[in-house]
């Protein structure tokens, strides 16, 4: 048995919904992220990977089943790491500066989905690429709160007001 540590790779199909709660704009709504990247992980209780995966193989067992195990765990792992940051009021727009933190939310999750039954600790997980697709609806949806605010909703008027002066202008000179 390979007690080494071993790469894999993971790439959510579909996009995920995530809740988000925005404290300043007080936008409460779902979106969806698109997400993939790479980790590694290692066997670290031999006994427990026989018993809870291999146990009834003849054969060898190849690395790529443990992957395919890990990766069919990883929207699991997902959906609480993602809402742990977004409870702290992240906006969507923050995801890509808190990699990290997301990161290691992910591995902490996986480890430990993985080491009391199967015995395999997740040493690191790193992401490749993360997209919001609703990114632009969220943005308006936050604007459209942020008009709420009196002060802000006249300082939005007043400069497309400005806006639709200089487009007037434009249309007479041309």
């Amino acid at each position: 048995m390979n007690i080494k540590e071993m790469p894999g790779s993971f790439a959510i199909p579909a996009s995920v919904p995530v809740h988000i709660k925005d404290r300043v704009t007080g936008l409460d709504a779902d979106i969806n992220i698109i997400i993939k990247g790479g980790y590694t992980f290692k066997v670290t209780d031999p006994g427990k990977l026989y018993r809870g995966v291999t146990g009834n193989i003849e054969s060898s067992y190849p690395a790529q089943g443990l992957i395919k195990h890990i990766n069919s765990l990883m929207l699991t792992a997902l959906g609480p790491a993602i809402e742990d940051l977004t409870e702290t009021g992240m906006r969507p727009s923050g995801l890509p500066s808190v990699i990290p933190e997301l990161s290691e939310g992910i591995r902490k999750n996986l480890s430990r989905m993985t080491e009391d039954r199967y015995g395999i600790t997740v040493i690191s997980v790193t992401i490749e690429a993360l997209y919001v697709p609703d990114l632009p609806m969220v943005q308006e949806l936050e604007k459209t709160a942020v008009l709420r605010d009196p002060d802000m909703a006249i300082a939005y008027m007043t400069a497309a007001r400005a806006d639709a002066m200089k487009a007037a202008a434009e249309n007479m000179l041309s």
